[in-house]
């Protein structure tokens, strides 16, 4: 079988979601050593605030030459299509929302799904379901911070369409696979502990 094309990486980086730290580590430098981990080479940052996330990535000096980055900024107040196809440079596109902490074995099995797929968690634990409460302005809907498209999927939407609401009514329709993480961990394929795609930011911001 032949394995699917890597999708380019379009990282949305919306502030100040993304520039949380966990431990010490903002959640934005977290996902682009994950994606360096998983093979990427170059990404796209789209953010709602070029200058602040480009002297962020200035201060990482030390990792600049890791990955190519390509900055672009958005002035809508919700992703939307076209936001996503301005960005557009290969047939498919991985969009992670820099807003929330994924782990890394989850991500790279949206990358090589097959068709076009969202990276849910069906079965939010009790413990972090209040960070996901009002996620959906934020990122890309309520249990949803991540997703492969193609350019084919997205020129069948409309360019001012809302992403997050687009997503959500593939997943519910079944017209988009769901790439979900606890299904995963139950399969078997994914090691015990059931890593899940958790949302962080703090609570004055939800």
């Amino acid at each position: 079988m032949t394995e699917p094309l890597r999708p380019t990486l379009l990282a949305v980086a919306d502030l100040p979601q993304a520039l949380t730290d966990l431990c010490g580590i903002s959640l934005l430098e977290r996902m682009r050593r994950t994606a360096l981990h998983l093979g990427f080479r170059e990404a796209t940052i789209l953010s709602n605030s070029n200058e602040s996330v480009t002297k962020h990535f200035a201060r990482q000096s030390w990792h600049r030459k890791d990955i190519a980055l390509e900055f672009r900024e958005r002035k809508g107040p919700e992703l939307t299509i076209g936001d996503v196809q301005d960005c557009l440079s290969a047939e498919r596109v991985l969009v992670v929302c820099a807003g929330f902490y994924c782990d890394g074995r989850l991500l790279r099995a949206l990358a090589q799904a097959e068709q076009d797929s969202v990276l849910i968690d069906s079965d939010v634990p009790s413990i972090t379901a209040p960070l996901w409460k009002n996620s959906g302005k934020q990122s890309f809907g309520r249990s949803v911070c991540a997703a492969v498209v193609s350019g084919e999927w997205l020129s069948r939407k409309s360019r001012n369409a809302v992403i997050r609401k687009e997503l959500e009514s593939g997943v519910m329709s079944g017209r988009l696979a769901a790439v979900d993480s606890p299904r995963r961990c139950a399969d078997g394929e994914l090691p015990a502990g059931r890593p899940r795609p958790t949302w962080l930011f703090p609570a004055a911001h939800g």
